[in-house]
């Protein structure tokens, strides 16, 4: 687990212990880290899983390039979703800081499922370069 992620994980115990709440109710994901019972056909058979939405089997992973990328808070962040027929897997960052960056800038992970559709961002990164 790369350490910008365990940073967000230590972040989720204390919003559990100290206000009965967890990242979900303020990020909009759980984390789950490397579980394979979130894999579903579309996962890409290199992504390590960081966390999953909660519906319809929409989860996050780290793109590692058939494990070329060894370094995870280096490796690109894609957003699969299972129902999204012939869209199912979007990158969404360059890497974890970038992620949560978005998140940040944008208020919520679901705008993520739209992504691809926007032409230009408000993030730090050349998003057009994604998009094919």
């Amino acid at each position: 687990m790369p350490a910008s992620l365990e940073g967000i994980v230590r972040i989720d115990k204390e919003l559990r212990k100290q206000h009965d709440g967890t990242l979900q109710d303020y990020m909009g994901f759980y984390i789950s880290f490397n579980n394979d019972d979130d894999r579903y056909y579309c996962t890409p058979d290199d992504a390590i899983i960081f966390g999953r939405t909660g519906a319809d089997g929409d989860h996050f992973a780290f793109f590692t390039f058939n494990r070329s990328i060894s370094d995870l808070e280096e490796a690109p962040v894609i957003f699969i979703q299972p129902t999204a027929f012939g869209n199912q897997v979007t990158l969404v960052a360059r890497n974890f800081k970038d992620f949560v960056a978005l998140f940040i800038n944008l208020k919520e992970v679901y705008v993520l499922e739209r992504f691809r559709f926007y032409k230009k961002t408000n993030c730090n990164m050349k998003c057009d370069t994604y998009w094919k």
